[in-house]
């Protein structure tokens, strides 16, 4: 028998961060994330860079970064968090800051109707369809809950 050596990559870790697409740079968080597991972060940034090209300037991109023990590493760019997306869709900045507190902006309440609630379902599942399915349903129920605690009215009957 022979003794066989295998070099398989093992994953060391996963670090998960939040970095805005197109200007990465070497500061918080990514600097002190990267640096304690050796990995340049020169590197990562200028490949972080050209894979977010395709994205907004300045949206935070959710970063998935596998650490490899052969000091290699590799990464997966997420969509931005839903509550970024509703946000844009009715042009505001933030929520509110208590739950179920509903916003005002100068003097009108922000609404969301429910075609738009749908094609966010649909854009965040990568998935176009004109009927809802099981899945569908549930992401899109969730979805309007989150709209409540973010202090943004559903309103189900008003359509587009």
């Amino acid at each position: 028998m022979q003794n066989v050596t295998t070099t398989e990559n093992v994953l060391i870790a996963i670090v998960k961060l939040r970095v805005p697409a197109n200007n990465a740079a070497n500061r918080d968080p990514i600097g002190p994330a990267l640096g304690q597991y050796g990995i340049l972060t020169n590197d990562f940034i200028s490949k972080f860079n050209e894979a977010s090209k395709s994205y907004i300037d300045n949206v935070l991109m959710n970063v998935v970064l596998n650490y490899y023990s052969d000091f290699k590493y590799d990464f997966i760019l997420l969509l931005p968090h839903l509550s970024f997306f509703i946000f844009r869709c009715i042009n505001i900045e933030k929520g509110t800051r208590r739950p179920t507190r509903i916003i005002r902006i100068e003097e009108n309440i922000p609404v969301i109707v429910p075609f738009l609630l749908y094609e966010l379902a649909c854009y965040l599942n990568n998935y176009h369809a004109k009927n809802f399915n099981l899945v569908e349903y549930s992401h899109y129920k969730s979805m309007v809950y989150s709209l409540k605690s973010m202090g943004i009215i559903y309103n189900q009957k008003k359509n587009i």
